[in-house]
């Protein structure tokens, strides 16, 4: 009786926690794969766990869309040179197309891909991206900064950039304000099923980093008083399950 008490009090309390936000369910970010095929000699399918485990870089850069200011600081993730070397691209390779899963593509040239620069983000100042990817483009339009990224196709086609609004290109860093030098740090970790040695680059520039606003108090997984609720109807329950039981016995 007394276990079956304790096994109900214990399911009350972990209940709680999780209705609460102070133990948070994992959301299946493990299951977020990119694949790389085309104009390659080996075409890979890479998860989440495998990107987050190659040789990270860190950049600054600061995200523009037709001149807006949308974020910026010290962006992290994998150089995408890095990956394209291992799939060994065809030497007639000459374009990058980026697909999200939401059906959002953009190209870019292959010499644009291969700049030091140029890495597949997973982390902004040190915080996971909603957006789990992010392709970063220092300099680039903001429609260039493809987000969710879910597949790489590699073409022997060559782009040609359109615009519909500033006609901004690859080339230009937009001038609203002034943008500190790129730099990139590489901090070598365990390679999952293929390793390449990262470039070792400069240390990065820690100054001049935007501050990015908080998140609203009230983007909480649960309002307070639907806890309080959840609990109150847990604690409930548990009564009379034990009511139940003690009845039962006799």
């Amino acid at each position: 009786m007394k276990k079956q008490f304790f096994l109900l009090f214990l399911l009350e309390i972990i209940l709680g926690l999780v209705a609460s936000g102070a133990i948070i369910p994992v959301q299946g970010t493990s299951e977020w794969t990119v694949t790389i095929y085309g104009a390659v000699s080996k075409p890979a399918t890479l998860n989440i766990t495998q990107i987050m485990a190659l040789p990270s870089s860190t950049i600054y850069a600061e995200l523009y869309c037709y001149g807006a200011y949308v974020a910026g600081g010290n962006w992290t993730g994998v150089n995408l040179r890095f990956i394209l070397e291992f799939v060994e691209l065809d030497q007639n390779a000459m374009s990058l197309d980026f697909s999200a899963t939401d059906g959002y593509n953009r190209a870019i040239l292959l010499s644009e891909a291969m700049q030091e620069n140029v890495i597949i983000a997973y982390e902004l100042n040190g915080d996971p991206l909603p957006e789990t990817l992010r392709l970063v483009l220092p300099g680039a339009n903001g429609e260039f900064w493809v987000s969710m990224i879910n597949q790489i196709a590699v073409s022997t086609n060559s782009v040609a950039y359109t615009y519909s609004g500033s006609g901004v290109n690859l080339q230009t860093v937009i001038p609203q304000s002034p943008i500190p030098q790129s730099s990139l740090k590489v901090a070598p970790t365990p390679t999952p099923t293929f390793s390449l040695a990262p470039t070792s680059t400069p240390e990065p520039i820690p100054s001049q980093e935007p501050t990015l606003l908080p998140e609203s108090q009230s983007e909480e997984l649960f309002p307070t008083f639907i806890v309080i609720a959840f609990v109150f109807i847990e604690a409930v329950v548990s009564l009379g399950l034990l009511f139940y039981f003690k009845k039962r016995k006799h």
